[in-house]
């Protein structure tokens, strides 16, 4: 598993934030006890549950003071429902729409965090097609999590508090497949 510092380097890269940015709300992060703190000769490696961490906050934090409560904001979002759609271009001779299994066992309590967990898990053969994180105009958090299925079958999965969806977004960060198959491979759960 890698380090912090390993972690603002890849996630510097793979979300096109400066380097001093990411290693602030990384430094704000340990210390309110989201990412594990080294001392010394003893370096601690981030886990994938400490990387979603850092990874919610970067790219909608715009005050680095703020990385704490967006990266817990983001990480707790519940499950809201799924939708499964079938690829226009792939609807011959197919009838109706199967549904795709979101990862986590028990959907209502899911939360943003453990589903993505789940889906870097080594074990884990579910393909992310995507990952939307939105902020609205009020402050209001979502996120949506695009998942392949067989033969051309999408499902959305949706992932916000009640009532807090209607508002335009203002800022929105897209993690695609590549990056984040890149981010499975980094965290050490590439498959195999």
């Amino acid at each position: 598993m890698p380090t912090v510092q390993q972690t603002v380097d890849e996630f510097s890269r793979l979300t096109g934030s400066t380097r001093t940015r990411v290693n602030q709300i990384a430094r704000r992060l340990i210390d309110d006890g989201q990412l594990p703190k080294s001392a010394g000769k003893d370096i601690k490696e981030v886990n994938p549950a400490d990387a979603m961490l850092l990874l919610f906050a970067i790219p909608l934090t715009d005050r680095i003071a703020d990385a704490p409560r967006v990266s817990r904001a983001f990480a707790d979002l519940p499950h809201q429902g799924q939708k499964s759609v079938l690829d226009p271009t792939q609807m011959a001779g197919k009838s109706g729409v199967r549904k795709i299994v979101m990862p986590s066992a028990d959907r209502t309590a899911a939360r943003l965090a453990s589903v993505v967990g789940e889906l870097l898990a080594p074990s884990s053969d579910q393909r992310c097609n995507q990952l939307n994180l939105s902020r609205d105009a009020h402050g209001q958090l979502s996120a949506e999590i695009k998942l392949q299925g067989p033969a051309g079958f999408e499902t959305s999965v949706y992932f916000h508090r009640d009532g807090d969806v209607g508002a335009l977004s203002q800022q929105t960060f897209t993690l695609t497949a590549e990056g984040f198959e890149a981010l499975r491979d980094f965290l050490g759960g590439g498959r195999k």
